[in-house]
């Protein structure tokens, strides 16, 4: 049982880690670096897309 729960506690942080690493490779690969401001809003946009998605997501699935 321990091992159920700890496995549905960890297992949103990886969709997380994951939605991180394609944003900074996705921002990247545009020619974007770290810390610059650029780099700031590709991140910020990349994010506002992200939760976008995850309310459309919600909203289908209450729909059924």
């Amino acid at each position: 049982m321990r091992k159920i729960l700890l496995i549905l506690l960890i297992l949103p942080l990886a969709g997380c880690v994951s939605a991180d690493i394609i944003a900074d490779k996705s921002c990247k690969s545009y020619g974007a670096k770290l810390g610059t401001d650029i780099y700031i809003q590709c991140r910020m946009n990349a994010e506002q897309v992200r939760w976008q998605r995850l309310g459309v997501y919600a909203a289908m699935r209450r729909s059924y």
